[in-house]
């Protein structure tokens, strides 16, 4: 009788446990949810020759202009690698957009990659440009379609 009582109890105890932890139908409302960053880039994807281009691009969350960035880089590289810039600070220009001027003194494929991030979140996605005309092996990786990594191993913040 008395273990019948008591296995009453721990099974009623049990149940009001497990009734605790049950799931609460609005729980995904209640934390605030971060929206990714992205990268706009507003530059032309080709230019007709070599020479001094500034490179646009704007940071948005959610839409919005990116708020709270720790750092806004950019590396720039060619197909061969005779031309590479790692990891310089672009300039902001105004409500998250940005700019970067750089010496394209080579015809050819190149590549953009941004470098942003905040507290919770880096990104780094890489654009195609094209300078000038290009070479054999500028339009065999530009038919690959696969961009090589431009293997600078910066560091991030």
């Amino acid at each position: 009788m008395i273990k019948s009582k008591l296995m009453y109890v721990v099974v009623f105890a049990l149940i009001f446990v497990l009734a605790g932890c049950e799931t609460r139908s609005d729980a995904n409302t209640l934390y605030k949810k971060e929206q990714p960053l992205e990268v706009q880039f507003l530059s032309k994807e080709a230019y007709e020759k070599e020479g001094e281009h500034t490179i646009h691009f704007k940071l948005l969350q959610d839409g919005q202009s990116a708020k709270d960035l720790q750092f806004t880089h950019i590396s720039i590289w060619n197909v061969d690698r005779s031309v590479t810039l790692d990891m310089t600070a672009a300039l902001e220009e105004k409500d998250g957009t940005f700019t970067f001027p750089f010496d394209f003194k080579k015809p050819g494929l190149y590549y953009v990659q941004i470098h942003a991030g905040t507290k919770t979140e880096t990104i780094s996605p890489t654009q195609r440009l094209l300078v000038g005309k290009l070479s054999k092996k500028d339009t065999d990786a530009l038919q690959s379609n696969t961009p090589s990594s431009n293997g600078g191993g910066g560091h991030h913040h």
